[in-house]
């Protein structure tokens, strides 16, 4: 049998998620693009997915993910579709999910005027129909259950189009005559059985790093199902979906190249890895894993990668480490650096189970919290809110896991808090030979190394963290030109608990700046309070009521401004007060770009920028993504960039050119006393950062030495450091 002979639910293949919208790098690939790939940057896609928002009155809907915003129409994005087939007539079967974000008015009459938009651009002879499953069956489910599927080589030159969205129109359409309809249905897997029956036949499984093989396997096993996993943003989920055998894989990075699934885009479901659903006995690995960070600026594949269920396995790994050194444990993958790359052993904490934790993997003693080091931000969050806790400082990313957020010295924002591996009280953690090391409050100098360690002295597998009463901030957001916020961003940190800036941003003249301040709920706004208001009018401009999400798209935000932009002076722009897990976090932004961040003294931070706006005038060089400022509080962890005095971060990310810029604006931050952000980019030599950080340098040289004599967790770029 070749692959032609192959029936649809016995391959997989890949899927763009949000496919007009959202691509992770912020290209907006076209249809056509994503169809027939484009060489270098992304493989061909044979599967989208259109958000729809219907027009009101009409039979018409927008393509759109944020339903604030401007879409195509569907017969417009419906008509690239047929335009790229019919140049090239012999292609493989294209796949299109409709996700229905609202269609009021009559369930019937949708389900006769969708279909008749439908065939009236695509025509009933390209689409393949769920007749042509059903066959002499009852339902759609028991004639796929019975190999109805047509076969590769028969769905050629034909699309599919599987409803999604709206459970009640979804419901309306699939107990339509499934003979007279253009769609299949799917329905969504929040623990319910596959259908035995039934004309909804494509399971919706969202996937995230934390699903399991078993988890999937109650989707995958059912024969004649079609299994789309949504939302394959990390690593770790796509593996877990190649794996388990899932159909349909949808995800935003588009420019994810994978060996399983390249040529064609699609492969026999008989080739992936067969499922296995029985733990893993400690020292077996996955070979062939291909590590990618979030930005898809370091990629490697590690000798092998690795999973631990417990402390046990983990110590083992270590111990059985002789040919597969060196050992790096990765977190969310969120630094820019290449601080994980390795040949040798790659470690997840994301399947760690602490018996001693319970099953939430955190366990409460007053106000300190014990975590599983491989816990995320986004998961511990909510956890500390159900018992009326927060974390006074954290990292704006919520995607980080604790381990790597404290290893590499996630800083948080404001001059009254000091940077996020400061809350850490006690861990533990497996060293070079394999045995547990313990430090806490009674040991200051290892604890600091420990908890900021970028990985070097051990593998961690427990955190207490210090927690304070949860709380309310107020966020409000001004626009001002730049040399004015310059001149008093320090006292603005000084005034309010959480100062930032933006500046450089895509949709505002250089000459402008975003500044933002962050107060507990009712505390005032430092020296802005008496800056003109004019958030009634910009939310009006966006649609929204005050307190709604600002949405993340500069755009519609630079719209919005409008003429103020060309005024000076300061204006309130935006007003939000909400929970601190949401006014100080955003979602990981999937955007292609490569970040550097360093610490000045914080009196030198305006310095800095005015150094760093010279060089954009001179306009050699071009920031396309922004530049972030924040002032923190001095520590004294050995590695801390603060070294304890305040500082003012600096941090620039661009999509080109990238390289080019930060040797120019690096040498500046070094001139001025800086240190760098050990997740971001940085260009330095030992000798150099033993200028930087003196004696404390020294010192945890000697303690990574005593706790990893054998050099097990040094990789290239750390062994050029801290052997």
């Amino acid at each position: 049998m070749t692959f032609e002979d192959l029936r649809y639910d016995q391959f997989a293949f890949k899927a763009s998620h949000n496919t007009i919208d959202r691509a992770r790098d912020r290209r907006r690939w076209s249809i056509a693009q994503q169809l027939g790939g484009t060489g270098d940057a992304i493989e061909p896609v044979p599967a989208l997915e259109f958000d729809l928002h219907q027009v009101p009155g009409i039979n018409e809907y927008h393509v759109k993910h944020d339903p604030g915003a401007e879409g195509p129409l569907l017969r417009k994005t419906l008509q690239e579709v047929v335009d790229w087939a019919d140049e090239h007539p012999d292609h493989p079967v294209i796949t299109v999910h409709l996700d229905l974000k609202n269609a009021p008015g009559d369930d019937r009459d949708f389900t006769l005027s969708f279909d008749q938009l439908l065939s009236d651009v695509l025509g009933e002879d390209r689409i393949y129909r769920p007749k042509e499953v059903i066959g002499d069956h009852e339902d759609v489910v028991r004639g796929a259950r019975a190999g109805g599927w047509a076969t590769f080589r028969e769905l050629r030159g034909k699309v599919i189009l599987i409803l999604s969205g709206k459970e009640h129109r979804k419901k309306a359409y699939a107990d339509h005559d499934p003979r007279e309809r253009l769609c299949f249905v799917d329905f969504g897997s929040d623990g319910r059985t596959p259908p035995t029956k039934g004309n909804q036949v494509v399971a919706n499984v969202f996937v995230t790093h934390q699903t399991t093989l078993a988890d999937l396997e109650p989707w995958t096993r059912a024969k004649g199902l079609i299994v789309r996993g949504y939302s394959l943003n990390a690593r770790n989920a796509w593996d877990v979906c190649v794996d388990a055998g899932v159909n349909i894989l949808s995800t935003d990075d588009l420019d994810q190249r994978d060996q399983v699934l390249s040529g064609l885009g699609f492969a026999p479901l008989t080739t992936l890895p067969k499922a296995v659903l029985k733990q893993v006995a400690f020292g077996r690995a996955r070979k062939g894993h291909m590590f990618r960070n979030w930005s898809r600026t370091v990629q490697f594949k590690p000798g092998r990668f690795v999973e631990p269920r417990s402390e046990e396995e983990i110590q083992e790994i270590i111990r059985r480490a002789e040919g597969n050194t060196p050992i790096r444990t990765q977190g969310a993958g969120h630094s820019f650096s290449q601080i994980l790359t390795t040949r040798g052993t790659l470690m997840s904490l994301d399947n760690l189970h602490l018996p001693n934790l319970g099953p939430k993997q955190v366990s409460r003693d007053g106000n300190r919290v014990t975590v599983s080091a491989g816990v995320r931000l986004k998961q511990l969050l909510p956890m500390l809110k159900r018992e009326r806790l927060g974390l006074a400082n954290m990292g704006t990313v919520t995607e980080q896991s604790i381990a790597g957020a404290i290893s590499t010295g996630t800083h948080g924002t404001g001059l009254r808090y000091k940077s996020m591996p400061t809350q850490v009280k006690a861990l533990r953690f497996i060293d070079g030979r394999g045995n547990f090391q313990a430090f806490d409050e009674t040991t200051p100098e290892l604890l600091g190394a420990a908890r900021l360690s970028l990985g070097l002295l051990g593998v961690l597998t427990s955190v207490t963290l210090e927690a304070v009463d949860d709380y309310k901030v107020d966020y409000d957001a001004y626009l001002c030109d730049f040399q004015d916020g310059v001149d008093q961003l320090f006292s603005l940190a000084k005034e309010n608990e959480r100062v930032l800036m933006w500046w450089m941003l895509p949709f505002l003249p250089r000459h402008k700046a975003i500044i933002v301040t962050k107060n507990k709920k009712g505390t005032g706004r430092g020296s802005l309070s008496d800056a003109p208001d004019i958030v009634d009018g910009v939310l009006g401009k966006l649609n929204l009521k005050k307190n709604e999400t600002i949405p993340m798209d500069g755009e519609r935000l630079g719209e919005a401004l409008g003429d103020e932009v060309k005024r000076s002076g300061v204006r309130r722009i935006l007003h939000r007060s909400g929970g601190y897990e949401e006014m100080l976090t955003l979602p990981l932004l999937p955007v292609f770009h490569r970040e550097l961040e360093y610490a000045v003294p914080a009196p030198s931070g305006a310095e800095a920028l005015r150094a760093i706006d010279r060089i954009f005038a001179e306009g050699s060089v071009l920031l396309n993504l922004g530049c972030e400022v924040r002032y923190v509080a001095g520590d004294d962890d050995l590695l801390s960039a603060t070294q304890g005095e305040d500082v003012c971060y600096i941090g620039v990310s661009s999509l080109d050119n990238a390289m080019e810029l930060f040797e120019q604006i690096e040498p500046i931050f070094r001139e001025l006393g800086g240190r760098p952000h050990w997740g971001k980019h940085y260009n330095l030599t030992r000798e150099q950062l033993q200028d930087m950080y003196g004696d404390n340098y020294n010192r945890f040289v000697e303690i990574r030495r005593e706790m990893d004599p054998d050099g097990v967790f040094l990789n290239t770029l750390l062994e050029r450091f801290f052997a």
